[in-house]
Protein backbone atom coordinates (compact mmCIF):
# COMPACT_ATOMS: atom_id res chain seq x y z
CA UNK A 1 0.00 0.00 0.00
CA UNK A 2 2.78 2.35 0.79
CA UNK A 3 4.51 1.94 -1.79
CA UNK A 4 1.41 1.80 -4.42
CA UNK A 5 -0.45 4.80 -3.31
CA UNK A 6 2.17 7.21 -1.10
CA UNK A 7 2.30 10.15 -3.33
CA UNK A 8 6.22 10.08 -2.90
CA UNK A 9 6.48 7.41 -5.14
CA UNK A 10 3.97 8.51 -8.05
CA UNK A 11 6.79 9.99 -10.53
CA UNK A 12 9.35 7.54 -9.79
CA UNK A 13 6.85 4.40 -10.31
CA UNK A 14 6.34 6.05 -13.55
CA UNK A 15 9.92 6.37 -14.44
CA UNK A 16 10.45 3.14 -13.75
CA UNK A 17 7.44 1.89 -15.99
CA UNK A 18 8.71 4.08 -18.73
CA UNK A 19 12.39 3.86 -18.60
CA UNK A 20 12.57 7.78 -18.34
CA UNK A 21 16.24 8.48 -16.67
CA UNK A 22 15.83 12.21 -16.31
CA UNK A 23 14.51 14.11 -12.98
CA UNK A 24 11.67 12.34 -11.58
CA UNK A 25 10.41 13.61 -8.68
CA UNK A 26 7.02 15.15 -6.73
CA UNK A 27 5.90 18.67 -6.24
CA UNK A 28 3.95 19.50 -3.10
CA UNK A 29 3.31 23.56 -3.37
CA UNK A 30 -0.85 22.79 -2.49
CA UNK A 31 -3.30 23.97 -4.98
CA UNK A 32 -0.45 25.13 -7.27
CA UNK A 33 0.98 21.88 -6.95
CA UNK A 34 0.65 20.57 -10.68
CA UNK A 35 1.64 23.86 -12.71
CA UNK A 36 4.53 24.19 -10.63
CA UNK A 37 5.80 20.54 -11.61
CA UNK A 38 4.86 22.02 -15.62
CA UNK A 39 7.23 25.38 -14.64
CA UNK A 40 9.72 23.08 -13.74
CA UNK A 41 9.52 20.44 -16.19
CA UNK A 42 10.44 23.15 -18.63
CA UNK A 43 13.02 24.39 -16.06
CA UNK A 44 14.60 21.04 -17.20
CA UNK A 45 13.95 20.91 -20.64
CA UNK A 46 15.91 24.06 -21.26
CA UNK A 47 18.77 23.32 -18.95
CA UNK A 48 19.00 20.04 -21.02
CA UNK A 49 18.23 17.26 -17.91
CA UNK A 50 15.69 15.76 -20.33
CA UNK A 51 14.65 15.81 -23.78
CA UNK A 52 10.89 14.81 -23.12
CA UNK A 53 8.74 15.92 -19.97
CA UNK A 54 5.67 14.55 -18.60
CA UNK A 55 4.16 16.63 -15.56
CA UNK A 56 0.86 17.06 -13.85
CA UNK A 57 -1.17 16.29 -11.05
CA UNK A 58 -3.85 14.08 -9.33
CA UNK A 59 -6.42 14.76 -6.37
CA UNK A 60 -8.58 11.87 -5.66
CA UNK A 61 -10.04 10.91 -2.33
CA UNK A 62 -10.74 7.47 -1.11
CA UNK A 63 -12.58 6.52 0.04
CA UNK A 64 -15.48 9.47 -1.09
CA UNK A 65 -17.46 10.65 1.67
CA UNK A 66 -21.54 11.73 0.74
CA UNK A 67 -20.41 15.41 0.22
CA UNK A 68 -19.71 18.18 2.94
CA UNK A 69 -21.77 20.46 5.82
CA UNK A 70 -21.92 24.05 4.72
CA UNK A 71 -19.92 26.56 7.52
CA UNK A 72 -20.71 30.38 7.25
CA UNK A 73 -17.21 31.81 6.87
CA UNK A 74 -15.29 29.00 4.98
CA UNK A 75 -14.23 28.33 2.12
CA UNK A 76 -16.97 26.21 0.56
CA UNK A 77 -19.85 27.05 -1.53
CA UNK A 78 -23.68 26.56 0.66
CA UNK A 79 -25.45 25.05 -2.85
CA UNK A 80 -22.18 22.72 -4.31
CA UNK A 81 -21.62 25.27 -7.35
CA UNK A 82 -18.91 27.43 -8.19
CA UNK A 83 -19.43 31.13 -9.52
CA UNK A 84 -15.52 32.58 -9.99
CA UNK A 85 -16.27 36.05 -10.43
CA UNK A 86 -19.50 36.28 -10.33
CA UNK A 87 -21.47 38.50 -8.39
CA UNK A 88 -23.55 35.11 -6.21
CA UNK A 89 -20.19 34.11 -5.85
CA UNK A 90 -20.24 32.50 -2.25
CA UNK A 91 -17.99 29.53 -2.48
CA UNK A 92 -15.77 26.55 -4.03
CA UNK A 93 -16.41 22.58 -3.42
CA UNK A 94 -14.19 20.19 -4.08
CA UNK A 95 -13.61 17.87 -6.46
CA UNK A 96 -11.76 14.73 -7.75
CA UNK A 97 -9.37 14.58 -11.06
CA UNK A 98 -6.20 14.08 -12.75
CA UNK A 99 -4.31 15.25 -15.97
CA UNK A 100 -0.78 15.01 -17.52
CA UNK A 101 0.60 16.71 -20.32
CA UNK A 102 3.57 15.73 -22.36
CA UNK A 103 6.26 18.46 -22.85
CA UNK A 104 9.30 18.59 -25.46
CA UNK A 105 11.52 21.82 -26.52
CA UNK A 106 10.01 23.38 -29.73
CA UNK A 107 12.49 22.22 -32.62
CA UNK A 108 12.61 18.83 -31.35
CA UNK A 109 8.95 18.03 -31.35
CA UNK A 110 8.63 19.26 -34.65
CA UNK A 111 11.59 17.06 -35.67
CA UNK A 112 9.92 13.82 -34.27
CA UNK A 113 6.91 14.67 -36.17
CA UNK A 114 5.32 15.37 -33.10
CA UNK A 115 1.72 16.83 -32.59
CA UNK A 116 1.88 20.25 -31.57
CA UNK A 117 -1.17 21.46 -29.31
CA UNK A 118 0.42 24.81 -28.13
CA UNK A 119 3.63 26.84 -27.12
CA UNK A 120 4.60 27.36 -23.33
CA UNK A 121 5.87 30.60 -23.80
CA UNK A 122 7.22 31.17 -20.72
CA UNK A 123 6.41 30.98 -16.73
CA UNK A 124 7.13 31.94 -13.00
CA UNK A 125 6.96 31.14 -9.42
CA UNK A 126 7.40 32.78 -6.24
CA UNK A 127 5.97 32.64 -2.69
CA UNK A 128 4.08 35.38 -1.14
CA UNK A 129 5.97 35.60 1.73
CA UNK A 130 4.67 37.74 4.61
CA UNK A 131 2.41 40.12 2.69
CA UNK A 132 -0.43 38.62 3.51
CA UNK A 133 -3.09 38.80 6.55
CA UNK A 134 -2.48 35.40 7.23
CA UNK A 135 -0.82 31.97 6.28
CA UNK A 136 -3.48 30.71 4.19
CA UNK A 137 -4.85 34.15 2.97
CA UNK A 138 -3.64 35.04 -0.97
CA UNK A 139 -1.65 38.06 -1.47
CA UNK A 140 -1.92 40.97 -4.19
CA UNK A 141 1.35 42.47 -4.52
CA UNK A 142 2.69 38.37 -4.79
CA UNK A 143 0.32 37.09 -6.98
CA UNK A 144 1.12 40.62 -9.05
CA UNK A 145 4.96 39.80 -8.99
CA UNK A 146 4.65 36.02 -10.44
CA UNK A 147 2.44 37.83 -13.42
CA UNK A 148 4.72 40.23 -14.13
CA UNK A 149 7.81 37.86 -14.14
CA UNK A 150 6.03 35.30 -16.60
CA UNK A 151 5.36 38.27 -18.61
CA UNK A 152 9.28 38.95 -18.75
CA UNK A 153 10.49 35.95 -18.95
CA UNK A 154 7.74 34.86 -22.17
CA UNK A 155 8.65 37.65 -23.83
CA UNK A 156 5.04 39.12 -24.42
CA UNK A 157 3.28 42.29 -23.80
CA UNK A 158 0.14 42.26 -21.60
CA UNK A 159 -1.77 43.52 -24.78
CA UNK A 160 -1.05 40.47 -26.14
CA UNK A 161 -2.70 38.40 -23.94
CA UNK A 162 -6.66 37.61 -24.66
CA UNK A 163 -7.67 35.22 -22.25
CA UNK A 164 -6.73 34.23 -18.27
CA UNK A 165 -7.28 31.33 -17.00
CA UNK A 166 -7.28 32.20 -13.56
CA UNK A 167 -7.28 30.23 -10.08
CA UNK A 168 -10.53 31.35 -9.83
CA UNK A 169 -12.14 29.75 -6.55
CA UNK A 170 -15.32 31.54 -6.34
CA UNK A 171 -14.60 32.75 -2.85
CA UNK A 172 -15.58 36.49 -1.32
CA UNK A 173 -11.94 37.04 -0.30
CA UNK A 174 -9.85 35.22 -2.94
CA UNK A 175 -11.29 36.43 -6.06
CA UNK A 176 -11.32 40.31 -5.80
CA UNK A 177 -7.49 39.96 -4.69
CA UNK A 178 -6.70 37.85 -7.80
CA UNK A 179 -8.31 40.44 -10.04
CA UNK A 180 -6.63 43.73 -8.56
CA UNK A 181 -3.08 41.75 -8.64
CA UNK A 182 -4.42 40.82 -12.53
CA UNK A 183 -4.90 44.60 -13.20
CA UNK A 184 -1.95 45.79 -11.35
CA UNK A 185 0.60 43.33 -13.39
CA UNK A 186 -1.08 43.72 -17.13
CA UNK A 187 -2.04 47.12 -17.23
CA UNK A 188 -3.73 47.25 -20.40
CA UNK A 189 -3.86 49.93 -22.92
CA UNK A 190 -7.12 51.53 -23.80
CA UNK A 191 -5.93 49.93 -27.57
CA UNK A 192 -5.74 45.90 -26.23
CA UNK A 193 -8.53 44.16 -27.32
CA UNK A 194 -10.94 42.56 -24.71
CA UNK A 195 -9.05 40.15 -22.32
CA UNK A 196 -11.59 37.35 -21.34
CA UNK A 197 -11.14 35.96 -17.44
CA UNK A 198 -12.74 32.80 -16.63
CA UNK A 199 -11.82 29.57 -14.42
CA UNK A 200 -11.93 25.94 -15.15
CA UNK A 201 -13.36 25.56 -11.01
CA UNK A 202 -16.72 26.46 -12.08
CA UNK A 203 -17.41 23.71 -14.23
CA UNK A 204 -16.12 20.36 -11.60
CA UNK A 205 -14.60 22.31 -8.33
CA UNK A 206 -11.28 22.54 -6.75
CA UNK A 207 -8.99 19.30 -8.14
CA UNK A 208 -6.60 20.71 -5.26
CA UNK A 209 -3.76 19.65 -6.07
CA UNK A 210 -4.11 19.24 -10.10
CA UNK A 211 -6.25 22.00 -10.47
CA UNK A 212 -3.66 23.76 -12.07
CA UNK A 213 -3.33 21.35 -15.13
CA UNK A 214 -6.54 20.99 -15.44
CA UNK A 215 -6.61 25.13 -15.66
CA UNK A 216 -3.27 24.27 -18.15
CA UNK A 217 -5.43 22.38 -20.73
CA UNK A 218 -8.49 23.86 -20.52
CA UNK A 219 -5.95 26.86 -22.15
CA UNK A 220 -4.21 24.51 -24.65
CA UNK A 221 -7.27 23.43 -26.11
CA UNK A 222 -8.59 27.00 -26.24
CA UNK A 223 -5.68 28.16 -28.06
CA UNK A 224 -5.77 25.22 -29.99
CA UNK A 225 -9.22 24.79 -30.96
CA UNK A 226 -9.51 28.92 -31.28
CA UNK A 227 -12.65 28.96 -28.52
CA UNK A 228 -12.55 31.15 -25.42
CA UNK A 229 -15.00 28.82 -23.38
CA UNK A 230 -17.53 30.30 -21.20
CA UNK A 231 -17.35 29.73 -17.02
CA UNK A 232 -20.38 27.64 -15.72
CA UNK A 233 -22.49 29.58 -13.13
CA UNK A 234 -21.38 32.74 -13.99
CA UNK A 235 -23.73 35.52 -15.19
CA UNK A 236 -22.92 38.80 -13.79
CA UNK A 237 -19.12 39.95 -12.89
CA UNK A 238 -19.39 40.83 -9.18
CA UNK A 239 -18.90 44.84 -9.10
CA UNK A 240 -16.16 44.79 -6.29
CA UNK A 241 -13.77 43.45 -9.50
CA UNK A 242 -14.23 47.10 -10.74
CA UNK A 243 -13.65 45.28 -13.93
CA UNK A 244 -15.30 48.44 -16.15
CA UNK A 245 -12.51 50.16 -17.99
CA UNK A 246 -10.04 48.03 -17.01
CA UNK A 247 -9.70 45.91 -20.63
CA UNK A 248 -10.92 42.75 -18.99
CA UNK A 249 -14.31 41.10 -18.77
CA UNK A 250 -15.88 37.63 -17.61
CA UNK A 251 -16.06 35.44 -20.05
CA UNK A 252 -19.99 34.29 -20.00
CA UNK A 253 -20.23 32.65 -23.97
CA UNK A 254 -18.17 30.64 -25.73
CA UNK A 255 -16.26 33.19 -28.07
CA UNK A 256 -14.86 32.32 -31.66
CA UNK A 257 -10.98 33.23 -30.98
CA UNK A 258 -9.57 34.13 -34.73
CA UNK A 259 -6.47 35.73 -34.15
CA UNK A 260 -3.48 33.87 -36.48
CA UNK A 261 -1.18 33.91 -33.05
CA UNK A 262 -3.56 33.01 -29.84
CA UNK A 263 -1.90 34.22 -26.33
CA UNK A 264 -3.70 33.16 -23.15
CA UNK A 265 -2.41 32.80 -19.47
CA UNK A 266 -2.55 30.29 -16.40
CA UNK A 267 -2.65 31.23 -12.70
CA UNK A 268 -2.50 28.94 -9.99
CA UNK A 269 -1.75 29.66 -6.64
CA UNK A 270 -1.26 27.58 -3.66
CA UNK A 271 -2.46 27.88 -0.08
CA UNK A 272 0.70 28.68 1.88
CA UNK A 273 1.92 31.48 -1.11
CA UNK A 274 3.14 29.46 -3.89
CA UNK A 275 2.10 31.40 -6.82
CA UNK A 276 2.58 30.06 -10.97
CA UNK A 277 1.38 32.01 -13.69
CA UNK A 278 2.28 30.38 -17.49
CA UNK A 279 2.59 32.33 -20.86
CA UNK A 280 0.22 29.74 -23.35
CA UNK A 281 0.56 30.75 -27.24
CA UNK A 282 -0.84 28.59 -30.38
CA UNK A 283 1.44 27.28 -32.37
CA UNK A 284 2.20 28.06 -35.79
CA UNK A 285 0.09 26.36 -38.43
CA UNK A 286 2.09 24.61 -41.13
CA UNK A 287 1.09 23.45 -44.55
CA UNK A 288 -1.81 21.24 -44.02
CA UNK A 289 -1.32 18.42 -45.35
CA UNK A 290 -2.74 16.20 -48.32
CA UNK A 291 -6.01 14.25 -46.50
CA UNK A 292 -4.90 10.59 -46.24
CA UNK A 293 -7.36 7.70 -46.36
CA UNK A 294 -6.81 6.13 -43.31
CA UNK A 295 -6.42 2.95 -45.09
CA UNK A 296 -4.18 3.94 -47.76
CA UNK A 297 -1.32 4.80 -45.76
CA UNK A 298 1.93 3.28 -46.66
CA UNK A 299 3.70 2.47 -43.27
CA UNK A 300 5.90 -0.18 -41.95
CA UNK A 301 4.36 -2.29 -39.25
CA UNK A 302 7.24 -3.77 -36.91
CA UNK A 303 6.58 -6.32 -34.10
CA UNK A 304 9.15 -8.29 -32.09
CA UNK A 305 8.13 -11.05 -29.45
CA UNK A 306 10.11 -12.99 -27.70
CA UNK A 307 8.25 -16.38 -28.93
CA UNK A 308 6.42 -17.76 -32.07
CA UNK A 309 3.40 -17.93 -30.12
CA UNK A 310 3.74 -14.20 -28.48
CA UNK A 311 4.68 -12.68 -31.97
CA UNK A 312 1.26 -14.63 -33.49
CA UNK A 313 -1.20 -13.01 -30.47
CA UNK A 314 0.29 -10.01 -31.62
CA UNK A 315 0.05 -10.27 -35.25
CA UNK A 316 -3.95 -11.27 -34.00
CA UNK A 317 -4.11 -8.36 -31.92
CA UNK A 318 -2.55 -5.59 -34.42
CA UNK A 319 -4.86 -6.97 -37.11
CA UNK A 320 -8.10 -6.29 -35.19
CA UNK A 321 -6.65 -2.63 -34.04
CA UNK A 322 -6.35 -2.23 -38.31
CA UNK A 323 -9.87 -2.47 -38.95
CA UNK A 324 -10.22 0.33 -36.99
CA UNK A 325 -10.99 3.81 -38.44
CA UNK A 326 -7.75 5.09 -37.52
CA UNK A 327 -4.68 6.00 -39.32
CA UNK A 328 -2.20 3.30 -40.52
CA UNK A 329 0.56 5.44 -39.62
CA UNK A 330 -0.30 5.85 -36.01
CA UNK A 331 -0.47 1.98 -35.41
CA UNK A 332 3.10 1.37 -36.53
CA UNK A 333 4.35 4.81 -35.40
CA UNK A 334 3.06 3.40 -31.87
CA UNK A 335 4.74 -0.04 -32.29
CA UNK A 336 7.75 1.16 -33.26
CA UNK A 337 8.46 3.34 -30.43
CA UNK A 338 6.32 2.17 -27.76
CA UNK A 339 7.14 -1.46 -28.09
CA UNK A 340 10.29 -3.70 -27.91
CA UNK A 341 11.70 -4.28 -31.18
CA UNK A 342 14.81 -6.32 -29.82
CA UNK A 343 13.22 -9.19 -29.42
CA UNK A 344 14.05 -12.25 -31.08
CA UNK A 345 10.65 -13.62 -33.32
CA UNK A 346 10.15 -10.38 -35.47
CA UNK A 347 7.58 -9.64 -38.30
CA UNK A 348 7.45 -6.76 -40.77
CA UNK A 349 4.37 -5.72 -43.27
CA UNK A 350 2.95 -2.85 -45.46
CA UNK A 351 0.19 -1.53 -43.27
CA UNK A 352 -2.32 -1.21 -46.22
CA UNK A 353 -5.78 -3.18 -46.53
CA UNK A 354 -4.29 -6.83 -47.30
CA UNK A 355 -2.32 -6.36 -44.06
CA UNK A 356 -5.45 -7.53 -41.91
CA UNK A 357 -5.71 -10.63 -43.71
CA UNK A 358 -2.12 -11.28 -43.61
CA UNK A 359 -1.54 -10.88 -40.15
CA UNK A 360 -4.93 -12.92 -38.90
CA UNK A 361 -4.13 -15.56 -41.49
CA UNK A 362 -0.07 -15.70 -39.29
CA UNK A 363 -1.92 -15.78 -36.25
CA UNK A 364 -3.69 -18.78 -36.98
CA UNK A 365 -2.03 -20.83 -38.70
CA UNK A 366 1.83 -19.78 -38.34
CA UNK A 367 2.37 -19.64 -42.32
CA UNK A 368 3.96 -15.92 -43.47
CA UNK A 369 2.04 -14.80 -46.69
CA UNK A 370 3.92 -13.11 -49.55
CA UNK A 371 3.88 -9.53 -47.92
CA UNK A 372 4.24 -10.71 -44.35
CA UNK A 373 7.95 -10.90 -43.22
CA UNK A 374 8.87 -13.41 -40.32
CA UNK A 375 12.23 -14.24 -39.18
CA UNK A 376 14.71 -13.89 -35.98
CA UNK A 377 17.82 -11.69 -35.95
CA UNK A 378 21.39 -12.02 -37.57
CA UNK A 379 24.19 -9.40 -36.79
CA UNK A 380 24.34 -6.53 -38.28
CA UNK A 381 26.70 -4.15 -38.53
CA UNK A 382 27.07 0.10 -37.68
CA UNK A 383 24.79 2.11 -39.59
CA UNK A 384 25.99 5.65 -41.66
CA UNK A 385 24.07 8.20 -43.31
CA UNK A 386 25.70 9.75 -46.07
CA UNK A 387 24.66 13.24 -47.24
CA UNK A 388 24.99 14.24 -50.96
CA UNK A 389 26.19 17.00 -52.87
CA UNK A 390 24.94 19.99 -55.54
CA UNK A 391 23.53 18.34 -58.72
CA UNK A 392 21.58 15.90 -57.07
CA UNK A 393 18.58 17.68 -57.05
CA UNK A 394 16.08 17.17 -59.65
CA UNK A 395 12.35 18.96 -59.73
CA UNK A 396 9.65 17.59 -57.34
CA UNK A 397 12.16 16.26 -54.87
CA UNK A 398 10.64 15.43 -51.87
CA UNK A 399 6.77 16.10 -52.88
CA UNK A 400 4.91 12.97 -51.72
CA UNK A 401 7.00 12.62 -48.66
CA UNK A 402 6.07 16.32 -47.93
CA UNK A 403 2.41 15.42 -48.01
CA UNK A 404 2.54 11.82 -46.10
CA UNK A 405 5.32 12.24 -43.14
CA UNK A 406 4.48 15.18 -40.63
CA UNK A 407 8.68 14.86 -39.94
CA UNK A 408 9.72 15.76 -43.40
CA UNK A 409 7.17 18.23 -44.02
CA UNK A 410 7.59 20.17 -40.31
CA UNK A 411 11.38 20.14 -41.31
CA UNK A 412 11.11 21.57 -44.71
CA UNK A 413 8.81 24.21 -43.28
CA UNK A 414 11.13 25.16 -40.55
CA UNK A 415 14.08 25.29 -43.63
CA UNK A 416 11.48 27.52 -44.97
CA UNK A 417 10.83 30.03 -42.38
CA UNK A 418 14.73 29.71 -41.49
CA UNK A 419 15.40 31.20 -44.72
CA UNK A 420 12.83 33.88 -45.29
CA UNK A 421 15.39 36.58 -45.51
CA UNK A 422 17.53 35.17 -48.14
CA UNK A 423 14.82 33.75 -50.56
CA UNK A 424 12.41 35.49 -53.14
CA UNK A 425 10.59 32.85 -53.96
CA UNK A 426 9.78 30.12 -51.24
CA UNK A 427 11.46 26.70 -50.70
CA UNK A 428 8.68 24.89 -51.46
CA UNK A 429 7.98 26.62 -54.74
CA UNK A 430 11.60 25.42 -55.98
CA UNK A 431 11.13 22.11 -55.07
CA UNK A 432 7.97 20.73 -56.25
CA UNK A 433 5.41 23.92 -56.81
CA UNK A 434 5.15 26.12 -59.90
CA UNK A 435 9.20 27.20 -59.48
CA UNK A 436 11.01 24.68 -60.10
CA UNK A 437 13.38 25.53 -63.02
CA UNK A 438 14.83 27.69 -59.67
CA UNK A 439 16.67 24.68 -58.65
CA UNK A 440 18.71 25.25 -61.47
CA UNK A 441 20.32 28.08 -59.51
CA UNK A 442 23.07 27.26 -57.10
CA UNK A 443 21.02 29.86 -54.80
CA UNK A 444 18.26 28.07 -54.74
CA UNK A 445 19.86 23.99 -55.78
CA UNK A 446 22.08 24.33 -52.50
CA UNK A 447 19.15 25.04 -49.82
CA UNK A 448 17.28 22.96 -51.14
CA UNK A 449 19.36 19.86 -51.21
CA UNK A 450 20.47 20.66 -47.80
CA UNK A 451 17.06 20.96 -46.58
CA UNK A 452 15.85 18.29 -48.09
CA UNK A 453 18.81 15.95 -46.55
CA UNK A 454 18.03 17.26 -43.02
CA UNK A 455 14.18 16.75 -43.67
CA UNK A 456 14.56 13.00 -44.91
CA UNK A 457 16.66 12.40 -41.84
CA UNK A 458 13.87 13.94 -39.64
CA UNK A 459 11.60 11.20 -41.15
CA UNK A 460 13.65 8.31 -40.53
CA UNK A 461 14.36 9.85 -36.88
CA UNK A 462 10.53 9.60 -36.73
CA UNK A 463 10.90 6.17 -37.18
CA UNK A 464 13.12 5.57 -35.01
CA UNK A 465 16.52 5.05 -36.41
CA UNK A 466 19.28 6.89 -35.63
CA UNK A 467 22.97 6.70 -37.58
CA UNK A 468 26.32 5.58 -35.54
CA UNK A 469 28.21 7.77 -37.87
CA UNK A 470 27.22 10.25 -40.65
CA UNK A 471 29.07 11.65 -42.99
CA UNK A 472 28.36 14.23 -46.50
CA UNK A 473 30.20 15.65 -49.65
CA UNK A 474 29.92 18.89 -50.33
CA UNK A 475 27.08 21.06 -49.31
CA UNK A 476 26.19 17.54 -47.91
CA UNK A 477 28.42 18.21 -45.04
CA UNK A 478 25.94 21.18 -43.50
CA UNK A 479 22.94 18.42 -43.26
CA UNK A 480 25.41 15.93 -41.56
CA UNK A 481 27.00 18.29 -39.05
CA UNK A 482 23.01 18.72 -38.17
CA UNK A 483 22.02 15.59 -37.81
CA UNK A 484 25.29 14.88 -36.14
CA UNK A 485 24.75 17.69 -33.18
CA UNK A 486 27.27 19.60 -34.46
CA UNK A 487 25.21 22.87 -35.89
CA UNK A 488 21.60 23.95 -35.12
CA UNK A 489 18.76 23.22 -38.00
CA UNK A 490 18.75 27.00 -38.32
CA UNK A 491 22.72 27.60 -38.44
CA UNK A 492 23.07 25.25 -41.51
CA UNK A 493 20.32 27.11 -43.39
CA UNK A 494 22.02 30.44 -42.35
CA UNK A 495 25.38 29.24 -43.70
CA UNK A 496 24.22 27.62 -46.98
CA UNK A 497 21.76 30.39 -47.66
CA UNK A 498 24.85 32.70 -47.50
CA UNK A 499 27.17 30.45 -49.41
CA UNK A 500 24.83 30.21 -52.31
CA UNK A 501 23.98 33.70 -52.48
CA UNK A 502 27.63 34.64 -52.81
CA UNK A 503 28.34 31.45 -55.21
CA UNK A 504 25.27 32.60 -57.41
CA UNK A 505 26.77 36.26 -57.19
CA UNK A 506 30.13 35.11 -58.49
CA UNK A 507 28.49 33.48 -61.25
CA UNK A 508 26.78 36.44 -62.36
CA UNK A 509 30.12 37.98 -62.44
CA UNK A 510 31.67 35.64 -63.55
CA UNK A 511 34.47 36.57 -60.93
CA UNK A 512 35.54 35.41 -57.52
CA UNK A 513 36.60 32.13 -56.27
CA UNK A 514 36.12 29.54 -52.67
CA UNK A 515 38.72 28.59 -50.59
CA UNK A 516 38.89 25.94 -48.06
CA UNK A 517 40.38 25.39 -45.33
CA UNK A 518 41.25 22.16 -43.06
CA UNK A 519 41.84 23.75 -39.88
CA UNK A 520 40.96 23.99 -36.12
CA UNK A 521 38.20 27.11 -35.30
CA UNK A 522 41.17 28.55 -32.84
CA UNK A 523 43.80 28.40 -35.45
CA UNK A 524 42.04 30.44 -38.57
CA UNK A 525 41.32 32.70 -35.39
CA UNK A 526 45.04 34.18 -35.83
CA UNK A 527 44.93 34.14 -39.34
CA UNK A 528 44.60 37.57 -40.42
CA UNK A 529 41.87 38.69 -42.78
Amino acid sequence: ALLGNDKDYLATRVAHKFNLTGPAFTVQTACSSSLVACHLACESLRSGECDMAIAGGVAVSFPQSSGYLYQPGMIFSPDGLCRPFDIDANGTFGGHGLGCVVLKRWEDARRDGDTILALLRGSAINNDGQDKVGFTAPSVKGQAQVLSDALHLADVLPDEVEMIEAHGTGTKLGDPIEVRAIKQAYQRSIEAKTCFLGSVKSGFGHLDTAAGIASLIKTVLSVSRRKIPASLNVSQANPALELTGSGFQLATTTIDWLNETRTAAVSSFGIGGTNCHMIVQSAPELADPTPLNPRSENAKLLISANSETSLRKLAGEYATRLEQPTHHSDIAYSAMLKRALDLPYRLAIDCNSAAIQALRDFALTGQAGRDLHVGQPSATGKVVWCFTGQGSQWANMGQELYHRSAAFRDSIELSQQYALGSLEIRLTDALFGHRTELLQRTDYAQLAIVAFEIAMAAHWQSKGFRPDMVMGHSVGEFAACVVSGYLTHQQAIALVSERGRLMHLCAQRQAGSMLAIFAKPNTLETIPA
